[in-house]
């Protein structure tokens, strides 16, 4: 009986010291954190990870973040090798689709660590380098950032349309197949030229090899000639007369003087 009213003691005295505590909190404006939204907005902190922001202008293409990304999230579709209808345009390239889903980001972080121009991010306004246009969001208090009034209802309205700042629509789905066919004909006509221009490459490079090799052979036939008649003609040589034979002596003539 005596544990029953114990327990009952410590339970009250917990109580009493967890309420006093926050009471504490409400007697002093600045610890005070309940904000009254939407006219007030709560400060959001300098390593907050939130929604994502992209400054189209400053994307390559490059792909990495989609790459980067561990749960594949994001997805790109684009072309550098120029523009097409309805394209987003970026740094030497050009984009149709440049989508988040939210219903399976992690908010890792990892997409803002390996882009190369730094032109993703999940900061507030006031702490990026630059101020891109239409970061204001709809209220127009200069922190308000698209996570205060970024909700859905349905699944296919988590997912965010970097390009467009907005939630991906059907239209924007609409679009992007629309988009796909234009980018690959603009790939195969890109690739047609470039195997024009190397054909015509490889064919002035073989005329000015058959050319080299005329002049060369022209160049040496004319040498030819020169060089026979600056050419002295050859001298026969003269026959040597051979020595004339020794009279013979008569054999009778040497007994008598040997005698």
């Amino acid at each position: 009986m005596s544990n029953y009213f114990t327990n009952i003691f410590k339970v009250a005295q917990s109580i009493r010291i967890g309420m006093g505590i926050t009471l504490s909190y409400f007697r002093r404006k600045e610890t005070i954190t309940t904000i009254q939204y939407p006219r007030e907005l709560e400060m959001v902190a300098d390593r907050h990870r939130g929604i994502h922001y992209l400054e189209t202008e400053k994307c390559i293409l490059c792909d990495m973040c989609s790459k980067a990304c561990p749960v594949t999230c994001i997805d790109i579709t684009g072309s550098r090798d120029g523009e097409f209808e309805g394209s987003f345009a970026g740094s030497k390239a050009w984009m149709s689709k440049f989508t988040i889903d939210y219903g399976e980001c992690l908010a890792c972080n990892l997409c803002i660590e390996v882009c190369p121009k730094d032109c993703i991010h999940m900061k507030p306004k006031h702490l990026l380098d630059t101020n891109p246009a239409g970061y204001e969001g709809s209220t127009g208090f200069d922190n308000v950032r698209y996570e205060y009034n970024f909700a859905a209802y349905r699944r296919e309205d988590l997912v965010k349309n970097l390009l467009t700042d907005q939630c991906f629509t059907t239209d924007d789905l609409a679009y992007s197949q629309k988009a796909e066919g234009l980018i690959d004909e603009l790939a195969a006509e890109t690739k047609r030229k470039k195997a024009e221009a190397k054909a015509k490459r490889l064919a002035e490079k073989k005329a000015a090899e058959e050319a080299k090799k005329a002049e060369e052979a022209q160049a040496a036939t004319e040498e030819k000639p020169a060089e026979t008649s600056q050419a002295s003609p050859k001298e026969s040589p003269e026959k040597e007369t051979p020595p004339a034979d020794k009279p013979k002596a008569d054999k009778s003539t040497e007994g008598d003087s040997k005698e």
